[in-house]
């Protein structure tokens, strides 16, 4: 996702999706597109964007967002430091992810994973996200 405010919509790519036989359905796919609203890696990589990114967003998606609701979930997510979402894509899911920032705390990237509805365990998952986000910004800068 760039950092410009200019462009028709804001999307998200996924680089890469790792899962098991046994995993949850994930509707993301490799070099796919989704809103960025709807998902919480979506969600990570515009609450960290420059605030005209996040603006130009909000103003060309006014009819179908509730922008006051969603400045204020952007608003938890970087005071968090985490988006989770239930439900929103696939409703038997969640969504649980983390910013990969760089030196100077600019967004490269989100790190998240998809599990079953109710099975969230925001607690242990939430630290080791960030441990490997970390780890991963440190490997590329």
């Amino acid at each position: 996702m760039a950092n410009s405010p200019s462009g028709n919509s804001m999307i998200r790519r996924l680089v890469e999706r790792l899962s098991s036989r046994e995993s949850v359905v994930n509707e993301a796919k490799v070099a796919g597109r989704l809103p960025v609203h709807i998902s919480s890696s979506g969600l990570v990589l515009l609450a960290h964007s420059l605030p005209p990114v996040q603006e130009a967003y909000l103003e060309r998606n006014a009819e179908t967002l509730g922008a006051r609701q969603l400045r204020r979930d952007l608003a938890g997510v970087r005071q968090s430091g985490f988006a989770a979402l239930a439900g929103y894509v696939v409703a038997d899911t969640s969504g649980i992810t983390v910013p990969v920032l760089g030196r100077r705390q600019e967004i490269n990237a989100a790190l998240g994973v998809v599990v079953a509805a109710g099975e969230e365990n925001i607690p242990a998952t939430v630290p080791a996200l960030m441990t490997a986000a970390r780890g991963i910004a440190r490997a590329v800068a």
